[in-house]
């Protein structure tokens, strides 16, 4: 039996996509999106990236502190947690109290991200999936010409 692909058609669809600076001055350095999927407490997952972000702007330790240091000035373009949700259309994985909606149980980046059961997995695909979806659907009204 062939198994569909982990993330399916929705990585290919702008909802997936996320977008964080590079730097030619940072060479030597994990970028963010290397951090994030080589460090085992994000596992490269979209939500524990942002709850990462979210304590960026709230100054509070995360996995990848030390990565976004090295980026404050880009995050600081965006000033806020709530003006980087805005910017990036992130409405959809956020709660009414700001705080990340995760798409497996939280425990404070422990144990490893990854999901250990087949049941597991797939509900943090349809959480995941969900989310794109929802985020594509924000991003098409946010660009459609109302005219």
């Amino acid at each position: 039996m062939k198994r569909p692909a982990p993330s399916g058609e929705n990585a290919l669809q702008l909802g997936a996509q996320s977008l964080t600076a590079a730097s030619p001055y940072l060479r030597f350095s994990l970028t963010v999106n290397q951090a994030r999927g080589c460090n085992r407490s994000i596992a490269d997952r979209f939500d524990l990236t942002i709850e990462c972000i979210r304590r960026y702007y709230i100054n509070e330790k995360s996995p990848l502190t030390t990565t976004f240091d090295r980026y404050d000035d880009y995050f600081a373009l965006f000033e806020s947690f709530a003006e980087y949700v805005r910017f990036f259309h992130l409405d959809d994985i956020i709660k009414g109290d700001a705080s990340a909606r995760f798409f497996m149980p939280f425990d404070d980046f422990q144990p490893s991200a990854v999901p250990k059961t087949l049941d597991a997995y797939l509900h943090y695909r349809h959480e995941a999936t969900e989310f794109i979806q929802a985020r594509n659907q924000r991003i098409a009204a946010a660009t459609t010409d109302p005219a």
